[in-house]
């Protein structure tokens, strides 16, 4: 057992059997009584043999594993583990689930919990979620072939003359041709199908459909049209667009990636001669020692248009603003660019301005948070000006939203002050000169950016939804009060750090937690950290990592 590295999806690959293997084998042939056991390899090719097999825990990919962790209410952190997996592919797990929205601060989210109850991989059942009645049937006979590696058979053979637009959709309408034996549902012969894998996608097609209240296969030709939005629910990561390589004078098609790389299309797929625009990438094969910007051979794709990407909500879309200053004529010109992933889909050029006095404030006004790289300062002081009010701290520090914003910028700007100007001076450096020495001195007493605790050590404070520290727990050793800010009317979040910088728990009051759940959490991280300093005192403790 194993998984493709592109798609994630499940693998059986034929691999030479370890020693260990061979001898388990050998000890089963001769259960009954004693034989001879045949070897059909040489003994030196056995010596060179990997003495165990690896466990399957550091083979296959780990995404709906966690998820069943996680739908349990555990978290991977937690566990005792029989075999470790491998940080990285745990890491990777996590990520893919977080992009497609199964979890959320690894805690499963209402897609998640339906994706545990599934037998597929979670990019599949993503497919699958919120799928309009009329176009489930399509898209698990699709989510079904895709879990097979595809079902096309070896002869299969396309031309230009066909001008594809979707390698799924093929096959999709190949198994509707062969299951209902009406060869008016696809465009192409039998034998451009794998029958074989056709009863394999078929059985699990059929073992799934009673769970969606699927009766049968649609007897309409697939909509591709339908179809690419589950697609892109499922490979949201996987979208590609079209550019060409000048390779002497030969011009290849070829397409970069939303997550970076490149790669073209191998002849299997339909899409080869007719090379849409932007693809979504089904199946590849990736070579990393290859040219990064065609290493990957893509065997199977679906076109998309740009128009649903710019539509799609699942955190790749993106906007940015470039600036480009042309020294000689001292204008500036922005450019607004809409992404997906690294991807460019629009670009939106305005005219050159003279960037002083009123042309840079309706400049930064359309334009915010230029010329700054982000407005994270600024929110982060809102958030710490809030705060003074709720706990009713006598201030004067004005809250920069809506009408007040617009008069900060303007404050911001003299008649002679370019743009260069502001990004010397840097945004929280302007914030800071619209107060005075007293409310300055409030602010940073009473909201501080770093907290000093009483045992020495010092945590930077994150002004967010629920304001935090993020702190290691031996940071913490001999903390017996629960830190506080706005003159301690104001407990702070405590996110607390396993010695791999992942949150072992969150905290709303420390002295409790030391007095009721720290047994616990230190039994299950003395476990994983045997080296770390973990005292059954945690108030009188010394604050120090690892004792020596």
């Amino acid at each position: 057992a194993s998984f493709a590295p592109w798609s994630g999806m499940p693998l059986l690959q034929l691999e030479k059997i370890s020693k260990a293997s061979a001898t388990q084998r050998a000890g089963r042939a001769g259960r009954v009584q004693s034989g001879i056991v045949y070897r059909l390899y040489s003994e030196s090719q056995f010596s060179q043999r990997e003495a165990f097999t690896p466990p399957e825990i550091k083979r296959v990919e780990l995404s709906h594993h966690i998820l069943d962790v996680l739908d349990l209410g555990l978290h991977p952190d937690s566990i005792d583990w029989f075999e470790a997996p491998e940080e990285k592919n745990l890491n990777t797990a996590l990520e893919l689930l977080e992009m497609l929205g199964a979890c959320k601060d690894s805690r499963p989210t209402q897609m998640g919990h339906f994706l545990a109850q599934l037998p597929l991989h979670p990019r599949l059942g993503a497919m699958l979620f919120n799928c309009p009645s009329h176009l489930l049937s399509d898209a698990l006979l699709a989510a079904c072939i895709i879990s097979e590696s595809m079902v096309l058979s070896k002869n299969a053979q396309f031309s230009s003359d066909d001008e594809e637009v979707c390698d799924l959709c093929i096959q999709i309408d190949l198994i509707k041709a062969y299951h209902h034996k009406d060869n008016g549902l696809s465009d192409y012969d039998l034998s451009y199908l794998d029958q074989r894998k056709a009863k394999r996608v078929l059985e699990l097609f059929n073992s799934l459909s009673s769970r969606f209240k699927i009766k049968t296969l649609s007897k309409d030709k697939t909509s591709h049209q339908d179809l690419v939005v589950a697609l892109l629910k499922g490979f949201p990561d996987r979208v590609a667009a079209k550019r060409e390589v000048k390779k002497g004078k030969r011009s290849i098609q070829s397409y970069n990636f939303c997550l970076g790389r490149g790669g073209k299309f191998s002849f299997k797929s339909a899409l080869s001669y007719n090379s849409p625009n932007y693809i979504i990438v089904l199946d590849a094969l990736e070579d990393p020692k290859a040219n990064a910007a065609v290493g990957t051979t893509i065997q199977a794709a679906s076109k998309i248009s740009k128009e649903l990407l710019l539509a799609a909500n699942n955190g790749f879309i993106s906007k940015e603003k470039l600036s480009s200053l042309n020294e000689k004529k001292g204008t500036v010109s922005i450019t607004s660019l809409t992404k997906y992933g690294k991807l460019t889909l629009l670009e939106n050029a305005n005219a050159p301005v003279v960037p002083k006095g009123e042309a840079l404030i309706n400049l930064m006004k359309q334009n915010w948070p230029w010329p700054f790289k982000d407005d994270s300062a600024l929110d982060q002081y809102n958030q710490r000006v809030k705060i003074l009010d709720n706990a009713q701290i006598e201030h004067n520090c004005p809250l920069f939203e809506n009408d007040m914003f617009e008069l900060f910028l303007e404050s911001c700007v003299e008649e002679t002050t370019t743009y260069k100007d502001l990004i010397e001076k840097g945004l929280n450096n302007l914030i800071y000169a619209q107060l005075s020495p007293q409310d300055q001195y409030i602010l940073d007493h009473q909201a501080p950016l770093v907290i000093e605790l009483k045992n020495g050590k010092s945590f930077k404070v994150h002004y967010e939804q629920h304001t935090c520290i993020e702190a290691r727990i031996q940071d913490l050793y001999s903390c017996i009060e629960h830190p506080s800010i706005a003159e301690g009317s104001y407990p702070l979040t405590i996110k607390l750090l396993s010695p791999a910088n992942r949150v072992a728990q969150v905290v709303q009051d420390l002295p409790g937690f030391w007095n009721s759940s720290w047994s616990m959490v230190k039994q299950e991280l003395k476990a994983r950290y045997p080296k770390h300093h973990w005292p059954d005192n945690p108030e009188k403790a010394v604050p120090v990592r690892i004792l020596k």
